[in-house]
């Protein structure tokens, strides 16, 4: 995966398909957030450009779920983060 924005964009990766926000249960379906990071960062700058680079999701797990690996159970994904 490749995020490229303004630095803090966010990309959400679930595991069902069923992240309707009306329901309420957004938060509660097993979901990992992806932010973009100021390209500036590890020098120290701010520079607004935000990228996050992610060569595969091998041995990565859900942010809501340990037990459950992001690389074989992918099944949809979101601009932003979890409200």
């Amino acid at each position: 995966m490749l995020l490229i924005g303004v630095a803090g964009t966010q990309v959400t990766l679930f595991s069902q398909e069923d992240f309707n926000q009306d329901t309420g249960t957004l938060a509660n379906d097993e979901h990992t957030v992806f932010t973009a990071d100021d390209v500036g960062a590890t020098l120290g700058i701010t520079t607004g450009v935000g990228i996050k680079k992610v060569p595969n999701f091998s041995g990565l797990k859900y942010d809501t779920d340990s037990d459950d690996d992001l690389n074989d159970s992918v099944e949809s994904a979101r601009f932003g983060g979890v409200f």
